[in-house]
């Protein structure tokens, strides 16, 4: 009977490890395609396509190619830099692209182009508009935070390209508690919530009355 036993679990075992998928590894690089083989950024969009933010722009793949994105004379030079740092997903597939120098631009991904969506509020910024934190959500608005100065920026995805939907808010506008924002959250009714230092603001139906610091949510 043991010996039964110790057979059954041996082919057990041996079924298990056979069952187990098999991982293939490659490494790519600029001779795959690849602009620039130094990588600060990587996001799987919610169609599958891989984006990369490297040292020469933002790279986008398909399992099998790869393609390049970056500013030139072509379109005026949009971006003051192809260094990219720092990427993120719209609800609508376009891809907000930190670059070096701290500022942020939207790639469309549909005309394939970078948009410096937030020119039309930069020179409402008090010291600087290098961001520090962008957030997505899943109604279709993105917030971004930056550094040294307690202001935000909401932006609605779509009507961003049209140079719309774009409003600045900080605690000098009277429009955001405190002087420094820990995070933004959506909850689930679509209330925006953007925590500081010294209380919590919402874009929505609801409202908090409290200068407490919430930190996290």
């Amino acid at each position: 009977m043991k010996h039964i036993l110790f057979l059954l679990i041996s082919l057990l075992n041996y079924y298990i490890l056979v069952a187990q998928p098999t991982y293939q590894i490659k490494h790519y690089s600029v001779n795959d395609g690849m602009s620039q083989g130094i990588v600060q950024t990587i996001i799987q969009d919610k169609k599958g396509f891989l984006w990369f933010g490297t040292w020469n722009g933002l790279n986008k793949f398909d399992g099998y190619t790869f393609k390049n994105y970056k500013t030139s004379y072509k379109d005026a030079y949009i971006l003051n830099t192809n260094r990219i740092s720092q990427i993120a997903e719209t609800k609508y597939g376009d891809i907000w692209c930190q670059v070096y120098d701290g500022r942020v631009y939207m790639f469309d991904n549909q005309t394939e182009k970078f948009i410096d969506v937030l020119s039309s509020v930069a020179e409402s910024m008090i010291v600087n508009n290098y961001a520090d934190h962008i957030y997505t959500l899943s109604k279709g608005v993105s917030w971004i935070t930056f550094q040294n100065e307690c202001v935000a920026v909401r932006i609605d995805d779509q009507l961003c390209k049209q140079g719309k939907g774009i409003t600045l808010y900080s605690a000098f506008k009277q429009n955001l508690k405190g002087d420094k924002i820990y995070t933004v959250f959506e909850d689930s009714e679509g209330d925006e919530w953007i925590l500081t230092n010294k209380g919590i603001s919402i874009v929505g139906k609801k409202q908090v009355d409290s200068d407490f610091p919430f930190q996290y949510i």
